[in-house]
Order: C-alpha cells, then structure tokens, then sequence
C-alpha cells in the first residue's frame, strides 16, 4: 500500500488521470470505478514483466480523516489464486513511486509505502 499525504487528495488524482489522458504518463491506464475510486494499470511499457501484467492493479481512495492529513491511499490488488512474491511487490509500488515523483511530485509532501496487508500474496486486496 501506497499512502500519499497531500492538501487536495482529489486535485492530485485528477492531475495524474490528466496526464495519462495527455499521454505524459503512458506507462499507466485508468478506469473510473464507482464511489469514487479510480483504477490504475501499469502498462509496462518497455518493461513488462509477465507475473505483472495483466494481473494487478492499484486502485487509488481519496481520505479526508478529521484529526490528520489529507491523503491518497493506493492499494494493490490481483485476483485469488494468483500470487506475487516479495520483489513484484516492490517493482510494482517503485513504478508508481516513479511515476509519482516524475510527474506530480509538487502536489504532495509526503509518500510512504508499507508492507502487503496480505503476505501470502503479497498485495493489499484479494478480488474473486
């Protein structure tokens, strides 16, 4: 999981879906899903890595918590059955950290990147 600290989680979204729309990013794709999240895929661009695509994604959450900063929460997902091991889930959130700091890095003070909530399979989220 990805936790991005910034004043305005939506704006900073926004500018990342624009510059894929821009094709300033084309290593990354996005889909709109409902209740306000937004999907994002890497698309390897010269790097494809076969256990990677097609296989996860990260879907991006905006937070506004009471007592702290506001920030972008993005949580990796791949499908049950498939599993990751320790070095694709760190290419995985290096990729979006590059792009991040390649791209927006002016619209956030701070990234921090954890560990998988689901060590087995070594992502945030299992989907059917």
């Amino acid at each position: 999981m990805l936790i991005v600290k910034t004043p305005k989680p939506t704006a900073m979204r926004s500018a990342i879906t624009t510059a894929i729309d821009n094709t300033e990013i084309d290593t990354w794709s996005y889909v709109k899903l409902p209740n306000s999240v937004v999907r994002f895929d890497w698309e390897g661009g010269v790097n494809n890595w076969p256990n990677l695509d097609e296989q996860v994604y990260f879907t991006a959450t905006v937070h506004y918590p009471k007592d702290e900063e506001n920030y972008l929460q993005f949580a990796l997902h791949t499908k049950r059955g498939h599993c990751l091991e320790d070095s694709d889930y760190a290419r995985m959130h290096s990729e979006l950290m590059y792009m991040l700091l390649s791209h927006i890095a002016q619209t956030y003070t701070e990234c921090i990147t954890l560990p998988a909530d689901k060590p087995h399979h070594k992502v945030d989220i299992i989907d059917d």
